[in-house]
């Protein structure tokens, strides 16, 4: 094999190292972004999600701070985080 096309050769798998870099890091960016635990193989413990009825007597960002806990410990995408509710 002459030099050539082993420049071209080298060149080219070095080419296709950054683009599956660049692929897999755009993955990771969306499935971070919309929430879809794509990733995720095991399931986890169910948290239970707390409920808020509006009552005087409660503190609304205590359950907002509490439930995105709860979504987040339960994996739950954020497709889906509005039909918890």
């Amino acid at each position: 094999m002459d030099t050539t096309k082993l420049t071209e050769a080298t060149s080219y798998v070095n080419k296709l190292g950054s683009r599956l870099d660049n692929a897999i890091a755009v993955i990771k960016f969306e499935d971070e972004e919309r929430g879809l635990f794509s990733n995720n193989r095991s399931k986890t413990a169910s948290v239970k999600l707390p409920s808020f009825a509006g009552l005087d007597d409660e503190d609304y960002s205590q359950f907002e701070k509490d439930i995105k806990k709860a979504f987040v410990a339960n994996r739950v995408r954020k497709d889906d985080k509005i039909k918890k509710l």
